[in-house]
């Protein structure tokens, strides 16, 4: 089920608080099972805050926040790919969706909002997502995103992996 009207808008320090309960309740959703009780519990919605006030504040990478009803649900994070072997890509560093608003489409809105700033830059899209998350693997095999084989660990355990899409042709209009 679509919602009707979000808002998509950059994001400024103010939605701090918003976005930190929001990353924190879907790495708690998300990633149990995958990383460990201890760490995910210990995750602290203020300090989360605190860090986030500054991160917002600087103009890159771009962050993005959807609304529904004037309420942050979701966010987003992107700009110049970090990775040394792709310095002609773009990035999505981060989205996250309020979990209770997970499968209304808010995450393809935003992914969509973040990709056309980026094609504009870039020929091709790359982000990391961690190993065993199926459904978030899905969600960008959905959206025309492919593994390019390369891997890392990650510092809280486990693995990511890379998924790269690139920019389509446009299509050309024949008379």
């Amino acid at each position: 089920m679509k919602l009707s009207n979000p808002r998509i808008r950059p994001a400024t320090p103010q939605d701090a608080k918003a976005i930190a309960h929001i990353h924190i309740d879907s790495w708690r959703a998300t990633y149990r099972g995958l990383v460990s009780d201890e760490y995910l519990d210990g995750l602290d919605y203020g300090k989360r805050e605190l860090s986030l006030r500054d991160w917002l504040a600087r103009k890159e990478p771009q962050h993005a926040v959807i609304e529904v009803a004037g309420i942050v649900r979701g966010f987003c994070d992107f700009g110049r790919c970090r990775d040394n072997d792709k310095p002609e890509t773009g990035e999505i560093f981060a989205i996250y969706i309020d979990p209770s608003f997970v499968g209304k489409g808010l995450g393809r809105q935003l992914m969509e909002y973040a990709e056309s700033r980026l094609f504009a830059k870039w020929e091709s899209i790359a982000l990391w997502v961690m190993e065993g998350n199926d459904s978030s693997q899905g969600f960008y095999v959905h959206l025309g995103y492919a593994p390019d084989g390369r891997r890392a660990p990650l510092h809280i355990g486990g693995r990511k992996m890379r998924m790269i899409k690139k920019k389509q042709p446009e299509a050309s209009l024949s008379c």
